[in-house]
């Protein structure tokens, strides 16, 4: 007889197979370093798509951004260091130029132009400096006035033409610049102690172009310390255009000085050692004229 089937649990279990293990496929180096070149190419990359812009175009976005936030530290950095490719550039860069130092923080603007000058071409700084001046606002003036300060030691003839312009926009000397003028000139260009506008030398002016620079300062400088008001005259008496004043200026000088008290008139003596005739005569240090002499008596009569 056939015994009969076993269990499915006690069945034999298959014996292992004699055949040796295949191995492992080994990973290909080559594979490897590739795929670790591709990732750290993926990392390098930049991931700014302004960077393959053209300056003006990254200059106009930082100027965008700037409209809705201040701009960080950093983000001003860039905007100078742009800033200073499109000066140098072609006139195709100058209107985002010009908004870009209009629109900006006046520092940014100051320090771009001032380092980029040297290698800005004539034909450029004409370009420059016109274009602000016809985009005239109290903006462009507080720009302006900035800049021929930061301009003034590598180019004294682009600062006096930026100061001329400004003070003539400003009324020139006709006067009668606006109460925001007047603020401006006095921040940027007299400040609370000796006023940055005594580096203006004026000696070899002739009077007209002068008193362009003249009339905005004592405009301005009426509202300032009198310390301030002193330098100012100063910068006037030794340019030697005090006697060329205008007979309004000279009795609105004299008109302030009444004003002073006896420790700021001493302290004008000793800033000012020879005082023009006018203001000698309001602080009394001009002698009276001695009277005419009696006439005669006549003779007695006979």
């Amino acid at each position: 007889m056939t015994p009969p089937p076993a269990p499915e649990d006690q069945l034999p279990l298959p014996e292992p197979s004699s055949a040796a293990p295949q191995p492992e496929e080994a990973e290909d180096p080559n594979d490897s370093e590739d795929a670790s070149a591709e990732t750290e190419a993926a990392e390098t990359e930049p991931t700014d798509a302004s960077a393959d812009l053209k300056p003006e175009d990254q200059l106009l976005a930082l100027v965008n951004a700037g409209k809705s936030a201040r701009l960080s530290p950093a983000d001003e950095e860039h905007a100078i260091q742009l800033l200073k490719q499109t000066v140098v550039a072609g006139p195709k860069a100058l209107p985002a130029t010009l908004e870009a130092i209009l629109a900006l923080p006046w520092s940014v603007g100051v320090k771009a132009v001032t380092e980029a000058w040297p290698n800005t071409k004539p034909a450029g700084r004409t370009r420059l400096l016109n274009g602000l001046a016809k985009l005239d606002s109290d903006i462009s003036r507080r720009i302006r006035l900035s800049l021929a300060r930061g301009l003034h030691a590598q180019d004294p003839a682009s600062t006096l033409k930026l100061l001329l312009g400004v003070c003539e926009a400003m009324g020139g000397t006709e006067g009668g610049s606006s109460a925001k003028d007047r603020q401006i000139f006095a921040n940027v260009m007299l400040g609370k102690a000796r006023p940055w506008i005594m580096n203006i030398p004026m000696a070899e002016m002739k009077p007209a172009e002068a008193h362009k620079l003249i009339t905005p300062a004592l405009e301005a400088c009426s509202q300032s310390p009198v310390f301030t008001q002193i330098w100012v005259l100063r910068w006037i008496c030794d340019a030697g255009k005090f006697d060329t004043l205008p007979a309004e200026h000279v009795e609105a000088i004299c008109k302030s000085l009444s004003r002073w008290q006896p420790r700021w008139k001493k302290e004008l003596r000793k800033i000012i050692p020879k005082l023009p005739e006018p203001i000698e005569q309001l602080l009394g240090d001009t002698p009276a004229p001695c009277p005419p002499p009696p006439p005669p008596n006549p003779p007695p009569p006979k």
